[in-house]
């Protein structure tokens, strides 16, 4: 029976194993070839995994534990507004990175019981979201937006800011990219009080950070869709 895995070491073969799974879907890798891409030996991967699909089971863990670590602030400040925003717009951008356009499509196939877990876990995130951002109307700081078309522009955006092709093609970097929707979706919700924020350096700071984590713990340049 395998052993439970210790969350850095789900950590490092998720991450690892990303970009091999997003070009290749899970009919299209071995353990010997997530061994090979990981550095990670077999002997390891199986104290851990029996399969390869363990290991999208436990990539699986991983997009939950990611959703549900998406907690906001109450609010008192745009300051509290602004870094609820941009942890879920990080973490929105890091699940999609990590799902990719086959992980869900085969979990609903082959994993039923598991993609249902993904997307109840997903919809609380967007409860949690929708009640935060009802408070932010409520305190003055955004406008008074529906929030199912707020949520289904951002769904449809954040495979777009991930899709290297998509960003060759419109000659576009990814910090770009990053940097331009964050402003986009800050210019579109906050009150007119509070636009000023949209040009802070803060908010580049952002930018490079969540490129540089998409592209270290994600290899994200390797990603063509």
């Amino acid at each position: 029976m395998p052993q439970p895995i210790k969350e850095e070491d789900l950590k490092t073969i998720t991450k690892k194993v990303y970009a091999l799974y997003a070009k290749h879907g899970i009919d299209g890798i071995s353990m010997d070839e997530v061994s090979r891409q990981t550095g990670i030996s077999k002997a390891t991967l199986y104290r851990y995994f029996t399969s390869k699909e363990d290991i999208v089971r436990g990539m699986a863990d991983f997009l939950v534990a990611r959703l549900d670590s998406v907690q906001f602030t109450s609010i008192g400040a745009i300051e509290d507004v602004i870094s609820s925003l941009q942890d879920f717009y990080e973490k929105s951008v890091l699940v999609e990175a990590l799902s990719g356009s086959r992980f869900l499509p085969d979990l609903e196939h082959k994993f039923p019981e598991t993609h249902q877990r993904c997307i109840r876990a997903m919809e609380a995130m967007q409860d949690r979201f929708g009640a935060f951002y009802r408070q932010a109307v409520d305190k003055g700081f955004c406008r008074d937006l529906p929030f199912p078309l707020i949520s289904r522009q951002f769904r449809r955006m954040l495979p777009s800011i991930i899709n290297m092709d998509y960003l060759e093609e419109n000659d576009l970097t990814l910090p770009q990219a990053v940097r331009a929707y964050d402003r986009m979706f800050l210019c579109q919700i906050l009150t007119e009080e509070y636009l000023y924020v949209t040009d802070q350096e803060e908010t580049y700071d952002f930018a490079e950070h969540l490129s540089t984590v998409l592209r270290q713990d994600f290899f994200i340049d390797s990603i063509r869709r």
